[in-house]
């Protein structure tokens, strides 16, 4: 018969302890020390890594979930591949799985150890639908600190409650009331492009696109948004410490997303340190403070009884009863969301609309029939109501794409993509730059052409111009956005003829990929000149 277990363990706690003599162990010491050096730990740590990626790597290429997945070797046992296009070559991920990953694996590719991208249009809304089940990708987007906003928000039920919250504030039908300041603002906008005329002797002025859009649109969303008008396109030189914090924070995303605990360390030092190592912190933190202390007096005057209900977006969220720190959240992610996406859109149509003069003149001609008089701006409703002003603009949404890189989300129970089960709990990531660039669906996808919005089958395009999303995580100001844009581009090119600098001509349209697009290249400048009236 077998002795049991128990009987074994029994047997060894009735032992005597055995002890190692001194004189013994002194000698186990001196025998072993020889070969306790620095360089055999370094050897045996080394080992230890070897070792164990290489059992990790077998288990990621035939063991894993996503073993059966299409990708390329390295993508499928580290993330180094995926970050080596995205840090180390400067942000031209979304472009080469675009031009290479894609073309050769097929839609669907495994880009690291747990991911899988999907390019076909038709899964685009088979993941991203109203009640889809598929959640956002939580290491993705707690890096922008605002859990509580309507963007940042991982949890589906604290993302519909920051949602309803401030839908009312952002439908047409609220943003249309503010229409006259917009207008106002872009009639600003012409006045200082009038000014870089001057300043250039009277007949062609050069601008920095980047900064005067960016200039617009701060004008017309801060007052809006959070009660707080900075005048940007008054002030003697249009630069900004929030716009540079903008721009700074945009080339960071990527970064960030990589490597998550720099934000961790960012919040533990003391803030004049963080100002020395990142000039974008003061823009940053001013926004955030202007927001801080807007959202602390409109707190107060609820509190008081005297708060005016409806006036701007946080007075509004403030009314709800909202608390003051998920407020100041959703006004900063407000203020990115309303400036840097719809700056490259208006830099990358005048980009276009430049190098493509005859779609300009069309452009000037319709307009000004729609505007005839000196100085003015259409209003939004006349600009719905003009067919080739609309596929201009689509087209400019379409080319600009402002948000690039990955959508992600969580696989749920049960999922399948292209036919294919998924499983549960890793991430699948889409893209709009593979969709609106799908030469299926748009012929010719890299030439600027509106006429491709004009013809009989147009109508079925509209579904695919996914620049804003779709579903439930589609963009919440899109309203909001297509009025700045509307309102902008006519005032622009109803009144100015504008043209591509010496050095936008010779080396075209050059962006990469921080998640968002941002410029690489020569600077945005264009040159603009009076239109007769």
């Amino acid at each position: 018969m077998g002795v049991s277990s128990t009987a074994i363990f029994q047997q060894l706690n009735d032992r005597a302890p055995v002890f190692i003599p001194v004189d013994r162990a002194e000698q186990i010491f001196r025998d072993v020390s020889p070969h306790i050096t620095w360089s055999n730990m370094l050897l045996a740590f080394v080992s230890y890594v070897v070792v164990k990626f290489v059992v990790v790597a077998i288990y990621r290429v035939t063991f894993h979930p996503l073993a059966g997945y299409p990708g390329p070797f390295l993508a499928k046992i580290t993330n180094l591949y995926e970050m080596y296009y995205a840090v180390f070559k400067d942000g031209q991920y979304t472009q080469h799985c675009y031009d290479v990953l894609h073309p050769k694996y097929g839609p669907m590719v495994r880009t690291n150890p747990f991911t899988v991208r999907v390019s076909d249009p038709d899964s685009f809304f088979q993941i991203h639908h109203v009640g889809s089940p598929f959640l956002k990708w939580p290491e993705f987007y707690l890096p922008f600190q605002s859990p509580h906003s309507s963007f940042g928000s991982v949890d589906p039920k604290i993302h519909r409650t920051s949602r309803s919250n401030i839908a009312p504030m952002l439908s047409k039908s609220a943003v249309k009331k503010h229409e006259h300041v917009v207008i106002e603002k872009a009639k600003d906008m012409l006045g200082r492009l009038d000014r870089f005329i001057a300043e250039c002797g009277g007949v062609q002025g050069r601008y920095n696109g980047r900064t005067l859009y960016f200039a617009y649109l701060f004008d017309a969303f801060s007052g809006y948004g959070f009660g707080q008008q900075y005048d940007l396109l008054k002030l003697p030189v249009i630069q900004h410490r929030i716009i540079d914090a903008l721009t700074q924070g945009a080339e960071a995303t990527m970064f960030i997303k990589y490597f998550p605990i720099m934000m961790t360390i960012l919040e533990k030092m003391p803030f004049w340190v963080v100002h020395k190592m990142s000039p974008a912190a003061v823009g940053q933190e001013e926004v955030r403070g202007s927001i801080r202390v807007e959202v602390d007096r409109l707190q107060a005057k609820k509190d008081a009884g005297e708060l005016e209900k409806k006036v701007t977006v946080l007075s509004s969220l403030i009314d709800k009863g909202v608390s003051p720190k998920h407020v100041a959240e959703e006004g900063h992610t407000l203020v990115a969301a309303a400036l840097d996406t719809n700056a490259w859109t208006l830099q990358g149509s005048s980009y276009h609309l430049a190098a493509n003069k005859d779609v300009q003149e069309k452009l000037y001609r319709v307009l000004k029939e729609a505007a005839p008089g000196k100085d003015e701006v259409p209003t939004w409703s006349q600009l719905e109501q003009i067919p080739y002003f609309n596929a201009v603009v689509k087209e400019c949404l379409r080319i600009t794409h402002s948000i690039a890189g990955p959508l992600q989300r969580v696989i749920p129970e049960g999922a399948s993509v292209l036919n294919k089960p998924l499983p549960k709990g890793y991430c699948v990531e889409t893209d709009i730059y593979s969709i609106v660039r799908n030469p299926k669906l748009f012929p010719n996808p890299h030439k600027f052409d509106p006429e491709r919005w004009m013809g009989p089958d147009s109508k079925g395009l509209d579904k695919y111009l996914l620049v804003f999303g779709t579903g439930t995580r589609a963009c919440g100001g899109i309203e909001f956005a297509k009025m700045n844009l509307f309102i902008g581009l006519a005032a622009i090119f109803r009144h100015f003829e504008i043209d591509l600098t010496k050095e936008l001509e010779e080396e075209g349209w050059q962006w990469t990929e921080k998640w968002g697009c941002v410029k690489r290249g020569a600077l945005p400048e264009f040159l603009a000149k009076r239109r007769p009236e």
